[in-house]
């Protein structure tokens, strides 16, 4: 017995050493292909490739290194890397896990998910590539093998602290990354992760409030100092749209905290003084930035600016991100006249898009084709019509449902912690998906999968010790 528990105490430190090597090796390599503009399919066949294969037999190494493919924005095949290395990781959960129970299937989100699946599977009959539809809803399939592998394998705090925290490290190093080109590059930056960058540092952030709220310890300055990073570079990204979704998801959780303030055991003056801190501070770093870097508050002038009356000529297009996306949307709304039921097909608009424009050719070529409708719900509405749409709303207020459910169960100080750190999380992303559709592919997409997959762990540690403290009673 003893040489086996010897036998996986070394394989995990192998796995271990793994990981740091490969974050050791590849970020600076990322960095370098970013500076300078670089081919990265040569790379991922020549580093990546052997890097899978070494730690394709040890679960725990993959894991972490699924978590570090987030931070990457390589597109290969029409798929970002993120989504195949999903893909992969399933194959090494198979290998690595040989006596699979049903428990793997049995979660409070696999019936929701089946009933959105069917419902988008109509969708199909009116694409013009239906083939390239399937393809692309590979996206979809990666994020529920996430939810199901993160929900079967986390199955105690310690595993759920170590995702959590890999995640808010390799964000607060993308943000001290883009901090310096945004001081020495300027204009608008982003770090080894890409535009996404602005969702992860906001779900950062979050988190990190979280545990300055209701983790008592003498290390709360190093989460004030986090905050203080990833806010920094999240204000050189120059990104309008997540400072909205920040606030709307920090309001409603110091809302839910006042009424609840008991269960956590969170004096209403400390609430009150953490978010008047967190806004003061953030007021005075954004003067500073003004200060030191006012092209960075450019774009976010230009919005008080926009207005589809007072758009003159293509330059005045260019300067507004939202004009361009009422391009997008008008197209989106016309595909949705279409085929109001069963939309155009998952998965489709970027390339089914051509044939329900109305704007001027020129303008559809450089501001919509390719693109996907940049809002969820409308993205939702247009490729799998009201069908999929209710079956994507039954999905995702089931997940939310969870959330708040493993709330009001938890008992210990761990499941109430980590319930409502997740809970936030998911009430973030439920606000960002009224502003990107980044939530239904890519990065963002396997990122709310692994959200999804700590939600079903959480609440199934937390219904598992109560059956227990049932029996011991009992």
């Amino acid at each position: 017995m003893q040489l086996v528990l010897n036998k996986f105490s070394d394989q995990r430190r192998f796995s271990y050493k793994i990981f740091f090597f490969s974050l050791i090796l590849i970020f600076p390599l990322i960095l370098l292909l970013n500076y300078f503009s670089l081919s990265t399919k040569s790379v991922v066949i020549i580093i990546g490739l052997p890097l899978i294969s070494v730690i394709f037999f040890s679960f725990d190494a993959f894991k972490f290194f699924f978590i570090v493919s987030l931070f990457t924005y390589y597109y290969f095949f029409g798929l970002y890397l993120a989504v195949f290395i999903a893909l992969t990781f399933f194959l090494s959960f198979l290998i690595t896990h040989y006596n699979i129970q049903k428990d793997f299937f049995n979660t409070p989100l696999t019936l929701p998910f089946i009933i959105y699946y069917f419902s988008i599977i109509p969708s199909f009959i009116n694409s013009s590539d239906i083939l390239l539809s399937f393809y692309m809803l590979l996206n979809l399939h990666a994020v529920i093998l996430l939810l199901l592998i993160f929900g079967y394998t986390n199955n105690d705090y310690k595993k759920i602290k170590n995702v959590i925290s890999t995640f808010i490290s390799l964000c607060i190093f993308d943000a001290l990354v883009i901090i310096f080109y945004g001081l020495t590059v300027g204009g608008r930056v982003f770090g080894f992760s890409g535009i996404v960058f602005v969702d992860f540092s906001a779900i950062s952030i979050i988190t990190l409030l979280i545990y300055l709220l209701v983790r008592k310890g003498k290390y709360s300055y190093l989460f004030v100092i986090g905050i203080l990073i990833v806010l920094a570079g999240l204000i050189f990204t120059q990104t309008r749209n997540t400072f909205l979704s920040l606030a709307l998801t920090s309001i409603t959780i110091f809302i839910y905290l006042i009424f609840k303030k008991n269960i956590f055991d969170i004096s209403g003056k400390k609430l009150v003084g953490i978010f008047t801190t967190v806004i003061i501070v953030s007021t005075i770093l954004f003067i500073i930035l003004n200060y030191y870097t006012p092209d960075v508050f450019q774009r976010i002038e230009q919005v008080n600016k926009s207005s589809i009356l007072s758009v003159k000529s293509e330059t005045d297009i260019q300067k507004s991100s939202l004009i361009t996306r009422f391009l997008i949307w008008d197209t989106a709304w016309n595909a949705f006249k279409a085929h109001p039921i069963i939309g155009i097909g998952t998965y489709s608009f970027p390339f089914e898009s051509s044939l329900y424009y109305t704007i001027p050719k020129d303008l559809f070529k450089t501001y919509v084709e390719g693109n996907s409708p940049h809002i969820t719900f409308l993205a939702c509405l247009t490729e799998t019509g009201i069908l999929g749409l209710l079956g994507f709303l039954i999905f995702l207020f089931s997940s939310l449902k969870i959330g708040f459910k493993s709330v009001k169960k938890a008992v210990t100080e761990n499941q109430k912690f980590y319930s409502l750190l997740i809970l936030s999380v998911q009430i973030y992303i439920f606000y960002s998906m009224f502003l990107t559709d980044a939530w239904l592919w890519g990065q963002c997409g396997m990122l709310w999968g692994m959200v999804l997959g700590l939600s079903i762990a959480n609440y199934k540690i937390i219904t598992s010790d109560t059956q227990t403290n049932m029996n011991i009673v009992q």
